[in-house]
């Protein structure tokens, strides 16, 4: 899901980056662009958090003998 998530959320960085994107009189377009953005942000942000909480519960469980 992270992939996915990421592979939205590069062109969209891209076109928000574009000074043309904010030269438009479609601010409500403008609007939800950035909403997606923040959102798929949030969500990747999540998911590597969690990683990374199961990644430490991993490193502290014994070794097999």
């Amino acid at each position: 899901q992270m992939a996915a998530w990421q592979a939205e959320l590069s062109p969209l960085e891209e076109r928000l980056a574009d000074p043309a994107t904010y030269a438009s009189s479609d601010r409500a377009a403008l609007e939800q662009l950035q909403k997606r953005q923040a959102e798929l942000a949030a969500a990747i942000a999540a998911a590597e958090s969690r990683w990374l909480e199961v990644q430490e519960q991993l490193d502290a469980l014994p070794e097999p003998a």
